[in-house]
C-alpha cells in the first residue's frame, strides 16, 4: 500500500519515543523488567543520501503488480516486484507491503540465524496497517516494528520462541 508520508514519520515518531524512554507507557514494563528500562540513546530517522549519495527523502515508493508477497522475501527483490536493499551497513531497510500471504503483521531475521545471507535478505517486512499511528490495525500496531527491530538486532523473545505474541 501506498502509505503517506505522515504515517511513516509517525512510525518513526513512536520508535523515537520507545527507544529514548520517552513514551508513556513504558511504566507498564512487566515489574522484573522495569529496573532495565533505559534511554538506549538511538534515534531513528529517514536516509537523507541514497547509495549512490543522492538527495533522497528515504522513501522508495514501488509500483507493482504483485497483489500479496508472502515470507519468501521477494518484496526485497526489484525483479520480483519490490525493490532492492540497500547496503546494510548503513540503513536499516525497512519494506512495507500490503499483504503477507501467511497473516503475519510484520517479520525479521535474528542475524544469527542468516549470517551467509545478511546483503539478500537483511532487514524488515511489515505490513501497511502495522506502520505508524494514522490507518493502523490497532493500538499495538505502532510496537510491531519495534518488535522486530528487537529480531533485527538479534533479540528473542523474553518467553522463549514458541509462540508470536508481542511483547
Amino acid at each position: 500500500q501506498n502509505i503517506s508520508d505522515a504515517q511513516i514519520n509517525s512510525q518513526l515518531d513512536a520508535l523515537n519515543r520507545d527507544f529514548r524512554k520517552l513514551n508513556a507507557d513504558w511504566t507498564n514494563t512487566p515489574a522484573a523488567f522495569q529496573g532495565l528500562v533505559a534511554d538506549c540513546e538511538v534515534q531513528f530517522c529517514l536516509a537523507q543520501q541514497d547509495p549512490n549519495g543522492n538527495a533522497t527523502t528515504g522513501i522508495n515508493r514501488v509500483s507493482t503488480n504483485v497483489t500479496s508477497f508472502s515470507t519468501n522475501n521477494a518484496v526485497k527483490y526489484t525483479a520480483q516486484g519490490g525493490a532492492n536493499i540497500w547496503d546494510r551497513n548503513k540503513y536499516l531497510n525497512i519494506w512495507v507491503t500490503k499483504d503477507l500471504t501467511n497473516g503475519a503483521a510484520a517479520y525479521a531475521y535474528y542475524p544469527t540465524s542468516i549470517a551467509g545471507l545478511m546483503y539478500t535478505v537483511d532487514g524488515i517486512i511489515a505490513r501497511y496497517d502495522y506502520v505508524g499511528t494514522i490507518g493502523a490495525a490497532g493500538p499495538y500496531a505502532i510496537h510491531v516494528l519495534w518488535h522486530e527491530i528487537g529480531h533485527y538486532l538479534n533479540l528473542q523473545h523474553v518467553w522463549g520462541n514458541s509462540n508470536a505474541q508481542i511483547g
